[in-house]
């Protein structure tokens, strides 16, 4: 059976969007695992500490990158565009996995957003940050915010388009 990583760079509202979602995953044939960014103390990444750096944290975040299918990302916008811990995950993945093109090529995503607007910004600079990397991403996203509640029907169809192609 398929694995899918949900990934909340908040423990705030992303995240309570991102156990929604596990919630509506529930009885679709699909593994699924969700973490919060926050719970691992990553370093912000930076060249001159790339190779004395040997974080505990960062192996675990490559491993369960690396077993992953495929990934729902569950994130605000941050001032226009990706948040910072989410950029330094990726960055660390890529410096610290001997293969880290195989932890994203080929691989499915879903963005989902909890933001105070419509995360348009996030959602663009995510999706070309995923393409880079070689995730598929799908070209629907979740978006909730104050004006824009949570439809679950709909999001589950999503979800159901995430689990065929995963």
């Amino acid at each position: 059976m398929k694995n899918i990583l949900i990934i909340s760079a908040t423990s705030g509202n992303n995240y309570n969007l991102a156990q929604k979602i596990e919630s509506l995953l529930k009885g679709k044939n699909i593994n699924y695992q969700s973490i919060k960014l926050d719970d691992f103390s990553v370093p912000l990444y930076h060249s001159k500490i790339e190779e004395t750096t040997d974080c505990e944290d960062i192996s675990k975040l490559d491993s369960l990158f690396q077993d992953a299918d495929g990934f729902i990302f569950c994130t605000p916008e941050y001032n226009g565009s990706i948040p910072p811990i989410l950029t330094n995950a990726f960055a660390w993945i890529s410096v610290k996995t001997a293969n880290w093109r195989g932890v994203f090529n080929g691989k499915s995503a879903l963005i989902c957003t909890h933001s105070g607007g419509a995360g348009n910004n996030l959602i663009s600079a995510l999706r070309i940050q995923l393409n880079h990397l070689g995730v598929i991403v799908l070209p629907r996203a979740i978006t909730i915010s104050g004006d824009s509640p949570l439809k679950e029907e709909s999001v589950s169809k999503i979800l159901d388009q995430l689990v065929s192609i995963t």
